[in-house]
């Protein structure tokens, strides 16, 4: 049940926000989503392409118009390697990068998604918070703090499961599953604790809550994760759509409702 509550949430986020007249923040992470993507994703492939065209030119063949059936075999034969490469290159960069970028994406965004979370929760329980650019900035930096935690712990995590498929290569059966749902249970509460920083919790106490709340909490960010493997609804709904959901689930959970 609070796995099914944590889902609903998101797409709840999504509802509420177009409702109460949020959706213009959509069309500024699409646009942010678009230049971080290109230019990261074209400048690496362009760096990672000159090394293996250098790579591939130490022993292939480089003539024009090689002469004889094999030198042409062998001219055509590294064309045709060297485009393949470059295509799989490119397209594994693009993968990498759209995969991380969300965190970076995150930490860009943290000071409008802690508004957008905000917002969301005094227009859902009509309490005001009398703004401070202090508590803001704290806010903001508890939320780039909290996000690099967890890109590290993740990142330590997909390591140590590494060595472990590595050692009992049965495991590589289930750990890509559990991979998944920890980054489901990260992507959650990145989210979710903007609402949990405006209670004045601690990140321990936060984290001691994101726990107890494990199921909602994993449920809410296998939406987001979902969302995110189409690019256009990741680009455009998903970061703001969280942040909104988020404090919705926030509140559903500490009232019971």
């Amino acid at each position: 049940m609070a796995f099914f509550k944590g889902f609903t949430a998101f797409f709840r986020g999504v509802a509420f926000t177009f409702s109460r007249g949020l959706w213009p923040w959509y069309l500024l992470t699409l646009l942010l989503w678009v230049v971080l993507v290109t230019a990261v994703s074209v400048s690496l492939a362009s760096y990672f392409t000159g090394l293996l065209e250098n790579w591939l030119n130490s022993f292939l063949p480089s003539e024009n118009h090689p002469e004889g059936m094999w030198n042409l075999v062998k001219f055509w034969f590294s064309k045709g390697l060297a485009y393949t490469l470059t295509l799989v290159t490119h397209l594994l960069i693009w993968y990498i990068v759209g995969r991380y970028i969300k965190y970076i994406i995150q930490l860009l965004l943290a000071p409008l998604l802690a508004y957008i979370s905000a917002v969301t929760e005094e227009k859902l329980t009509g309490k005001s918070y009398v703004f401070h650019w202090v508590e803001f900035l704290k806010d903001i930096l508890r939320g780039i703090a909290l996000t690099i935690r967890n890109i590290v712990l993740e990142t330590l995590m997909v390591v140590c499961s590494f060595f472990v498929c590595w050692t009992f290569p049965l495991a590589g059966l289930i750990v890509p599953l559990v991979l998944y749902l920890v980054n489901c249970f990260f992507m959650g509460f990145n989210f979710i604790d903007y609402a949990a920083e405006r209670k004045r919790m601690s990140i321990g106490k936060s984290t001691g809550w994101m726990l107890k709340n494990y199921g909602a909490v994993t449920g809410f960010g296998l939406a987001y994760n979902l969302i995110s493997m189409f690019p256009l609804l990741d680009w455009l709904l998903a970061p703001i759509s969280a942040a909104s959901g988020g404090a919705i689930l926030f509140e559903e959970l500490n009232t019971g409702s």
